[in-house]
């Protein structure tokens, strides 16, 4: 379930689309490519420019504040197969909002059903950094709309 400030986000963003053309252009069927280590992923967030951490659990999260609000773009990398999430923060609390996993969010919005396939996992860091990069655009514009909405 996503609450309706987060449907309502989502839906002016076109997220379902986007994430589904995101995952067809870069998410492939893992073709006998080693697991990425953790000092691999690192690197390719280093390359990307953007402020990583490496947090307990597996995870790695860009953070960006906005107002009274920190956003966590969270990416959990496991045998190649990314999922993401993001958490949003009002000062230093947890809100019941953001994107607790961003393919289960697809069961809660409209979108474009020939967009989906049966893809599972990045085969190169290539592809990782790519990913990674269209994501946090997709992130960025998740928090501009999150941002705008609450000021409304």
């Amino acid at each position: 379930m996503i609450n309706e400030l987060d449907k309502t986000i989502l839906e002016r963003i076109n997220f379902s689309n986007s994430y589904l053309k995101i995952l067809s252009k870069y998410v492939k069927n893992r073709d006998n490519i080693p697991q990425f280590k953790k000092k691999e992923v690192m690197q390719v967030f280093k390359e990307t420019n953007y402020d990583c951490k490496y947090v307990t659990g597996g995870a790695y999260v860009i953070s960006k504040e906005r107002d009274n609000y920190k956003f966590d773009l969270s990416f959990v990398i496991s045998h190649n197969s990314p999922h993401i999430y993001i958490y949003v923060y009002k000062d230093n609390n947890l809100l019941d909002r953001g994107i607790k996993n961003f393919s289960f969010t697809l069961n809660f919005l409209e979108f474009d059903r020939n967009l989906l396939n049966n893809n599972f996992g990045l085969n190169s860091l290539n592809d990782l950094k790519s990913y990674i990069m269209r994501m946090v655009d997709l992130f960025n514009e998740y928090v501009d709309e999150f941002v705008s909405q609450i000021k409304d």
